[in-house]
């Protein structure tokens, strides 16, 4: 019984030791608009313990909520990029340092940027125009080298376009109109809307690809 006991204790010990040696310490980038702070938050991989390691504050204006909205991490993990709601009058991505978090530099987008995501095809960054203050009118979704920080081209969309998703190969991103149900999909390398689909109930939309898509009973 003791030899039993012991190896018990020796193999509780040994699959202990091994999840220490396999547990990884996670960071996470959060963004609180209405503070003009960005969070990052550790995750400990050992005691299962989450808290806030450091505080960045974001913004040009501070006296004013800038509005940190959409926040990505580059592919290589080099640089983290925010979109900036508010400015005189287009918000604008900045471009930070992972580690220092020292910001490296920005570029001015449209009204009210926000969701946003880089292609591993094309190395470009989508970003969303939500334009939340303006009119119902169509808007944009700004593509950005982020390397070099400048705008390539703005695609026109749909009205108030938000979130921003793009395929694993890279080569499609799709956003939603939020005031007209649509759905957009994003030729990533010829920087043109490639299909919409419409989200209403029984309905059927000609696409700008001279494609026909049925949605019934969503």
């Amino acid at each position: 019984m003791k030899f039993l006991k012991f190896l018990f204790l020796l193999i509780v010990g040994i699959l202990t030791a091994t999840f220490n040696l396999h547990a990884q310490d996670y960071y996470i980038y959060v963004a609180a608009e209405s503070e003009d702070e960005v969070h990052l938050v550790h995750f400990n991989g050992v005691t299962n313990e989450a808290g806030i390691a450091k505080t960045i504050e974001v913004g040009r204006y501070p006296t004013e909520t800038d509005g940190p909205h959409g926040i990505n991490i580059s592919p290589d993990g080099e640089h983290w990029f925010l979109s900036i709601a508010h400015g005189n009058p287009y918000g604008y991505l900045a471009k930070y340092k992972t580690g220092t978090d020292e910001l490296v530099s920005t570029t001015e987008l449209g009204m009210f940027p926000a969701s946003m995501e880089i292609s591993t095809a094309t190395g470009l960054l989508y970003v969303v125009n939500f334009n939340l203050h303006g009119d119902m009118v169509p808007s944009t979704v700004s593509v950005v080298d982020p390397e070099i920080m400048e705008v390539i081209t703005e695609i026109e969309t749909g009205v108030m376009p938000h979130g921003s998703r793009i395929s694993d190969d890279g080569t499609k991103q799709y956003h939603v109109s939020m005031m007209t149900d649509e759905l957009y999909e994003i030729n990533t390398a010829g920087l043109n809307v490639n299909r919409t689909l419409s989200l209403k109930k029984n309905s059927m939309k000609m696409d700008k690809g001279e494609h026909v898509i049925i949605c019934s009973q969503l």
